[in-house]
């Protein structure tokens, strides 16, 4: 796979795992300002995952599925397979 490509991959993944994050938080009710008091982040910071401009590192990560009540299957739950299949089309 080429560099763009996987770049490309990437900012798909993000922007999906983006969209969980948001329909997980407001599933809960939440808005992003409320759901950042409870994590300890600021609501840019939140702002920023949901648009998919971020990514956040493990730690981070498991701060946002403990807020939102969710396993990482239920952000993650075919991004993994995306990124498989992007990984068997490049060889």
């Amino acid at each position: 796979m080429k560099d763009m490509e996987r770049d490309m991959v990437c900012v798909m993944i993000d922007n999906r795992i983006g969209k969980r994050i948001k329909q997980c938080r407001e599933r809960l009710g939440l808005t992003q300002e409320q759901f950042a008091e409870k994590t300890g982040f600021t609501a840019n910071y939140i702002s920023t995952l949901e648009r998919g401009a971020s990514f956040p590192r493990c730690e981070k990560l498991i701060t946002l599925l403990n807020a939102l009540e969710v396993s990482a299957d239920a952000i993650f739950c075919d991004c993994l397979l995306y990124t498989s299949d992007a990984a068997d089309e490049a060889r």
